[in-house]
């Protein structure tokens, strides 16, 4: 609990002593030259949106494509499910394709290193499950894909605003293109104390729901370059 403790608040010491990975690929001002650089956009965006959630914050990533988003969301959603006691992370995108071959297929890709540090873990199809042999959180100690496009009706929103946990996190993929009753009936659903969002994608206009959710009160939000 102590070490769980310790990778809570500081999610680049879980990459490089839970994963094996270098924190420098999410921290990149720790890349020789950079000691100069001049950020277009925030310092280190997505290591700080990273940190912003382990010190109890929403947080909201506005960048291009090809920027290291859904190597670092991967990431993230592991780092929630190792670090936090019967968690729930919920991945969403307008479309099921683009959970697939975005952040699901990335996380595939490294599931063998955490299955390295939580070798009970198993992944199907849209869930990941932290220990299928916990005598009594091998069902819901999970990741899950909850696809929640434009075109989601009454029934998507009121199925994503059934989702609840002392521990949960909520990330959204692509966030302009999902439906503002999901983004607001997960907004209504995170009121736990350890309840958080994060929002990412490319922001299409200022009335997106992106940017609306990124200038809201409370939420942290960063500029990739």
């Amino acid at each position: 609990e102590v070490n769980m403790m310790k990778y809570r608040n500081n999610p680049d010491l879980w990459l490089y002593e839970r994963l094996g990975e270098e924190p420098k690929s999410i921290i990149w001002s720790q890349y020789p030259g950079y000691e100069s650089h001049e950020w277009d956009g925030d310092k280190d965006p997505i290591y700080n949106a990273w940190r912003s959630l382990s010190l109890g914050h929403w947080a909201a990533i506005q960048s291009a494509t090809s920027t290291g988003k859904t190597y670092s969301l991967a990431r993230i959603a592991l780092w929630f499910l190792d670090c936090f006691d019967n968690p729930l992370v919920i991945t969403t995108a307008p479309k099921e394709s683009q959970l697939k071959e975005n952040l699901w297929s990335e996380m595939s890709r490294i599931m063998e290193k955490f299955i390295r540090i939580r070798p009970n873990a198993k992944m199907s199809s849209l869930r990941v499950r932290k220990d299928v042999g916990h005598p009594k959180y091998s069902e819901s100690a999970e990741i899950l894909g909850f696809v929640a496009g434009v075109g989601a009706g009454e029934e998507s929103a009121t199925k994503a605003q059934g989702f609840h946990r002392e521990n949960m996190l909520i990330i959204i993929e692509e966030m302009p293109g999902v439906h503002p009753a999901i983004v607001k009936a997960f907004e209504n659903t995170s009121t736990g104390s350890n309840n958080f969002i994060l929002g990412v994608g490319n922001p299409d206009n200022q009335g997106d729901q992106l940017n609306l959710f990124a200038e809201s009160p409370g939420v942290k939000s960063f500029r990739v370059s």
